[in-house]
């Protein structure tokens, strides 16, 4: 298990490092507060299934909305959709690819010429515990790698880090609401600045990681007992 910890003498940025076991002094569910630029409460709607992303706390405006699709050809299966409903027109997608583990992903409708799709790969063998894609969608313009890394709160809720992969420092932390409220699935904290782009970047892989999870737990779940559906 990585620990999450905070450079007090290089860097204010919080860090996670890849020795084993958080650090005692650090509570590995919160992230610093001073280091927080944009925090994204991601609350179910009623089916459960898609969700909606409000700017701030989940009483907030309602920014994003997520659709998941499952069984419709050709369409993206996590699709980050501006405004409160699915509706809006979609600024970001994933598309899951059969009998692989990676993922397409970008910004815009697919459907537009104009669409640069990147690639967000599964790193880890067996479990979706780390991702890596790579873009220049940040404020230097330069091409970096960014590495999605599931860690565990608390209450033993999966929660997610997304680390620069150059630096080790953590530009958002998911924190997974667990069985504190059947409403709300948790809320991402991003503590870097690198514009509205790389945050939607952040959301659908983020999204698409999790979505990813849920449908793998149902096959599980399903071979085991003799049956398979959507969830």
């Amino acid at each position: 298990m990585s620990s999450f910890t905070s450079s007090r003498q290089e860097s204010t940025k919080p860090r996670l490092s890849d020795s084993s076991g958080y650090e005692e002094d650090v509570d590995p569910s919160v992230v610093p507060p001073d280091t927080v630029q944009r925090t994204y409460s991601i609350v179910n709607t009623g089916s459960h299934v898609n969700f909606r992303i409000h700017d701030g706390g989940s009483q907030s405006p309602c920014v994003y909305y997520i659709n998941n699709s499952m069984f419709t050809p050709g369409t993206p299966d996590v699709q980050l959709l501006e405004g409160d409903s699915r509706d809006g027109p979609m600024v970001a997608f994933a598309k899951f690819h059969n009998l692989s583990a990676h993922v397409t992903i970008g910004l815009g409708d697919p459907a537009s010429d104009s669409v640069v799709c990147e690639e967000l790969h599964k790193v880890s063998k067996i479990a979706h515990s780390e991702y890596v894609f790579e873009t220049s969608e940040n404020r230097s313009g330069k091409r970096r790698k960014y590495i999605w890394r599931r860690t565990v709160g608390k209450n033993l809720h999966a929660n997610y880090a997304c680390l620069d992969g150059a630096t080790g420092n953590v530009v958002a932390y998911f924190l997974n609401s667990g069985l504190k409220s059947w409403k709300k699935a948790g809320k991402l904290q991003v503590t870097s600045n690198e514009g509205v782009r790389f945050e939607r970047l952040l959301l659908v892989t983020l999204m698409a990681i999790r979505e990813k999870e849920s449908r793998n737990a149902w096959y599980v779940g399903g071979f085991v007992a003799g049956t398979a559906g959507p969830h």
